[in-house]
């Protein structure tokens, strides 16, 4: 019997199986569980990615969840959501979420912050680091910065509004954080920052002009290279602004004059696929998306055949773009519909499928919409009614939505427009 006991020990010694179980997340870097699959899969050959991970490259997938179009390099590892804050426009504060990894249900923490810093605040920026978060004030001419405490999610003001253009509307920083782009609604300009590091303090740098046309600037999105901005135009038809980006300084080139039109009016909304392959546009008076793919060596976008793409069912009223981060599926907030558009993106061609569902209900009047970085689940802000957020859960394998219970969830602000998870 006592061999029997020493036996039985010796295996659990050299086999370490004898630990109580751990119970972590399986889509972190940091996990066994990854460990052993993400090997399991380069060993196998298998180039479909894991947990947003693309195993030819052992690099991550960029997701422009990122915050209103910010841009995650393929360099950063898989990151888990843990907080999600929504912008109440008229209420001058944010609204800040717990996000339950499993269900994705949201748990409001405290009530919304305040700040004297915010002014009709419309799209709101993370820091790759989680540190800082950026607001574009859109009547206060300024962007608000705060720090984030990674455990509670208590937000803290860096100090006095930074000097921005005129209507400040679109936000975007680059995949490195060292600058943060803010674009004028009516300006047609985009002021360049630089961002220190260490208090997320910003410096203004030099302003760089769209497209002289009339018509007034859209979302801004830095594809996964950080090589190019895209910027949308109200201009009729609609037009997507091309820039080129020097890295080391920031500074922006405009690639043609004008860029490539599209085939709507007011394209206020643009994103680019995370592999730096396709550009979508889309247009607050029609009810199609345009399709491009990027020359990822000049920057200069080619029409797909077949584009534009029709939005079927009763959508319209295009204001927000977004692709999660395994780049398979692209989400459109229907404004005017109160609904989501989902599509599945060839990944050769870039051509666009509807999703069967498709517009999914459960929104009201969305106007910012973003996936979370696991590509899990998607929330969107609602402007309409009583000022909520909807969350819904992304079916990996169709890109259908179905909406998460207890969803929508109240702001106790009023008319939120902006959001931006947190992830670490």
């Amino acid at each position: 019997m006592k061999i029997k006991n020493f036996f039985l020990l010796f295996i659990c010694f050299f086999l370490n199986d004898c630990n109580p179980t751990n119970f972590e997340n399986p889509c972190s870097p940091s996990s066994e569980t990854f460990k052993k699959n993400f090997s399991l899969k380069i060993i196998a050959g298998d180039k479909t990615a894991y947990c947003g991970i693309n195993t030819n490259t052992n690099s991550r997938t960029a997701t422009g969840s990122t915050s209103n179009g910010t841009d995650v390099s393929p360099t950063v590892p898989v990151k888990q959501a843990k907080f999600l804050l929504v912008l109440n426009n008229t209420a001058n504060t944010i609204t800040i979420y717990s996000i339950n990894p499993t269900t994705g249900v949201l748990t409001q923490i405290g009530s919304p912050f305040a700040s004297g810093t915010l002014v009709s605040p419309r799209f709101i920026s993370m820091h790759p680091s989680g540190l800082y978060v950026y607001v574009a004030n859109g009547t206060g001419a300024s962007v608000a910065g705060f720090a984030i405490n990674s455990t509670t999610g208590a937000l803290t003001s860096i100090g006095a509004a930074f000097t921005a253009p005129t209507n400040t509307y679109a936000l975007v920083l680059n995949s490195a954080g060292t600058f943060l782009y803010a674009a004028s609604y009516t300006g047609r300009e985009v002021y360049l920052y630089s961002i220190n590091q260490t208090n997320g303090v910003l410096t203004y740098i030099q302003s760089f002009n769209t497209t002289p046309v009339s018509g007034h600037t859209g979302a801004l999105f830095i594809d996964s290279t950080g090589n190019f901005m895209y910027t949308g135009n109200t201009f009729s038809p609609g037009l997507i602004d091309a820039f080129a980006i020097n890295q080391t300084t920031g500074y922006l080139t405009l690639l043609g004059a004008p860029g490539p039109y599209s085939f709507g009016n007011n394209a206020i909304a643009v994103t680019v696929d995370p592999f730096s392959k396709f550009v979508y546009g889309g247009y607050y008076s029609s009810t199609h998306i345009s399709a491009f793919t990027m020359n990822t060596t000049t920057g200069a976008l080619t029409q797909i055949a077949g584009s534009p793409f029709a939005k079927g069912g009763t959508a319209n009223a295009t204001t927000f773009l977004t692709v999660e981060a395994t780049g398979k599926f692209l989400y459109v907030a229907n404004s005017g519909s109160a609904n989501i558009s989902g599509f599945v993106i060839n990944s050769s061609t870039g051509f666009l499928t509807e999703i069967a569902g498709s517009p999914f209900t459960g929104s009201a009047s969305p106007s910012v919409i973003y996936t979370d970085p696991t590509s899990s689940f998607l929330y969107c802000a609602n402007t309409a009614g009583s000022g909520t957020v909807s969350g819904f859960t992304i079916n990996q394998t169709t890109g259908a939505l179905t909406q998460i219970s207890g969803s929508p969830w109240l702001t106790n602000g009023s008319n939120p427009f902006g959001l931006a998870f947190v992830s670490y």
